[in-house]
């Protein structure tokens, strides 16, 4: 699993070559286990080592971090619920190139007793550019213009049995911590929410819950 990176190009402060490796940017694919929703999420896999910082990073390379963060709607759903996959977007101050590819693309981390995959990876390079496309399974070498960005989605964990077997309350909290948006708690948790998440006036009504439940348990929701 993963969308191993390399970034290289020449720095402007010195005038020589630069990689960056961009083992700073993994975060995703932890799963569910009975009685445990996902956790956290997976270190860097190359040996002993820890994620750099951004500051470290933008010291270091070319480059600007403009986002690290969960997902929303991106651990699959079950009774315990798969942790979010991650959105982590670099731009390169520099023309720089790109070689990449994309491992989990097509088979996403599965869920486990009825519980549901995660979302899958997807890498989108050039993106803000002209021309922003999504890599496949196949290596790429792909140049990028100064200003231009790669987005890497990293795919979430799988869910833990059956979705419907959720208590209302921890699909709720899910939505408050935006783990879970108000319309997955609806179509992937069968959980109806009145009020609204900006004013934090969200509630479960349970009786609309019910009725949901039974319908998509029978199949006609």
């Amino acid at each position: 699993m993963g969308m191993p990176t390399v970034i290289f190009g020449t720095h402007p402060r010195d005038g020589k070559v630069f990689i960056d490796h961009s083992v700073d940017s993994f975060a995703a694919y932890c799963g569910a286990v009975r009685g445990q929703d996902g956790w956290g999420a997976m270190n860097v896999s190359f040996g002993n080592l820890i994620r750099a910082t951004a500051e470290i990073n933008e010291a270091i390379f070319p480059v600007r971090q403009l986002a690290r963060d969960y997902e929303t709607d991106t651990g699959g759903a079950g009774e315990f619920r798969g942790n979010c996959g991650s959105l982590y977007r670099k731009q390169v101050l520099v023309p720089a190139t790109v070689y990449t590819y994309v491992v989990g693309k097509r088979y996403p981390m599965p869920g486990i007793a009825g519980g549901r995959p995660g979302s899958p990876n997807r890498l989108v390079v050039r993106a803000g550019g002209a021309e922003p496309f999504e890599v496949g399974d196949r290596s790429e070498y792909v140049a990028h213009a100064a200003g231009e960005r790669y987005e890497y989605h990293y795919g979430g964990g799988g869910g833990w049995g059956d979705p419907l077997e959720r208590p209302p309350a921890k699909v709720l909290e899910d939505v408050l911590d935006e783990y879970v948006s108000v319309e997955g708690a609806r179509r992937d948790y069968g959980v109806v929410l009145t009020g609204a998440l900006d004013d934090l006036t969200l509630a479960v009504d349970p009786e609309a819950t019910a009725r949901l439940r039974a319908e998509m348990r029978a199949g006609v929701a």
